[in-house]
């Protein structure tokens, strides 16, 4: 079996998938990604047995800040037919470079990211089946994908005709006919029809419903490198050998700058004498207790080594930290879409908090204050708080046992079985 890999710029994207990628490859399947943004970046750790392809294309997001700033403003100051007619050209350019992959490699399937929206459209017009991996918090029961907040959100929150009249319109002007599956699953039109995938945890999803019979649920296999990334090891030695609470302060992707709290949390550790770890590359100090690490540090490393995890409460780490069973104080914005949904973070947070795992303190409110009593909070019932996990554990196993979660055997073994679906009888 042949898969060629479609990734997105942001790193939260890529580090699920490359278990799976590399997964597949050592079983036997050729595997090849295109090099992009943020795998660009790990690729001298991943298995050699990955082929990477390069070429000028628009999937090469570079995932830095300033792009993604620039954009962000962009959106802000385009008119709605604007920007439907900007969501198009991108649309078009990532399938005709989509195409040319799979002219270089003709994979028998395409692992596709929901961010990379012309992935499955690319794969229906070349007769490639798709298997969607759905790295980010996935509402369910409504819509909060990127094209639905553009075009769902502002033509008509209440009902999904907006956009349901605008993707068939995108399907037409590709030469596709209009989308067979019903309106009432058109929060899941941008990703594949052969099979997506959600790479969560069971307690976290958002808004859960009923899956269509394409849809399932996989926990993905965090990801450690294992080459390359040799000061990990030191800083895990110095964790571990510290005889204060370990605390360790993470921040969100590169595209949303909310170091703000990562300050507060530094700040009230000094206060209570207690040694910090952050992967923050903006945070520059000299304190003897601040351990700055000014490149990536894989966090399913460090995390058994902390105490406590210190968050912006993205999923990746908050899905780490719960395999480590680490207790986490989780720092969302309390932003709110009213047209639309929670930020997943505000989730994630909800979540955590209400398991008994972890405490919450708004972005808004981070003051080293504020910070210094959840820390506290948190080092005093740790215990506690680490059996308290065991709820994760159970309703993983349990999902495990029932096959309605899947192991990344299942998942790959389910990309297996949609390539063979989508190969051609023999003469």
């Amino acid at each position: 079996m042949r898969a060629l890999w479609v990734p997105a710029s942001q790193l939260g994207a890529v580090l699920p998938v490359i278990p799976v990628a590399e997964h597949l490859a050592s079983n036997g399947c050729e595997v090849t990604a295109v090099a992009s943004g943020a795998l660009e970046l790990h690729r001298p750790s991943v298995s050699e047995s990955v082929r990477f392809i390069s070429f000028p294309t628009t999937v090469k997001h570079t995932g830095r800040e300033e792009v993604s700033a620039a954009s962000s403003r962009l959106e802000h100051v385009e008119t709605q037919e604007e920007k439907e007619r900007r969501i198009f050209a991108r649309t078009v350019r990532e399938i005709e470079d989509i195409t040319a992959a799979v002219k270089m490699t003709r994979p028998d399937v395409i692992l596709g990211d929901p961010f990379v929206m012309g992935t499955p459209l690319a794969g229906e017009l070349l007769g490639v089946p798709v298997v969607s991996l759905i790295h980010h918090l996935f509402d369910e029961g409504a819509s909060h994908y990127w094209p639905h907040q553009h075009v769902w959100m502002r033509r008509n929150p209440k009902s999904p005709e907006g956009f349901v009249e605008w993707w068939n319109g995108l399907r037409c002007r590709l030469g596709l006919p209009p989308e067979p599956r019903p309106a009432a699953q058109a929060q899941w039109w941008p990703h594949s029809r052969h099979a997506s995938v959600l790479l969560t945890h069971p307690m976290v999803r958002y808004r859960p419903r009923p899956l269509p019979a394409y849809a399932g649920l996989a926990l993905p296999r965090m990801w450690a490198p294992s080459a390359g990334y040799g000061d990990a090891e030191s800083v895990v030695d110095r964790m571990t050998a510290g005889r204060t609470p370990q605390v360790l302060v993470t921040s969100s992707s590169l595209w949303q700058p909310d170091s703000g709290f990562v300050w507060s949390a530094i700040e009230a550790c000094r206060e209570l004498g207690w040694d910090v770890t952050t992967t923050v590359p903006s945070v520059k100090d000299s304190g003897s207790r601040v351990t700055a690490a000014h490149s990536f540090l894989p966090h399913s490393r460090l995390l058994p080594a902390a105490d406590v995890v210190v968050t912006g409460a993205g999923l990746g780490t908050a899905l780490r930290a719960v395999e480590a069973r680490t207790p986490l104080v989780l720092c969302p914005s309390r932003w709110t879409n009213p047209r639309s949904r929670k930020r997943d973070t505000t989730h994630i947070a909800e979540v955590l908090t209400g398991a008994g795992v972890a405490e919450r303190v708004f972005q808004e409110d981070a003051t080293p204050d504020a910070m210094r009593a959840a820390l506290q909070r948190l080092v005093a019932r740790r215990d506690e708080v680490r059996r308290r996990f065991g709820e994760f554990g159970a309703a993983l196993e349990d999902g495990l046992r029932s096959r309605a979660v899947l192991d990344t055997d299942g998942l790959c073994e389910l990309i297996r079985r949609v390539a063979e679906r989508g190969r051609p009888a023999p003469a």
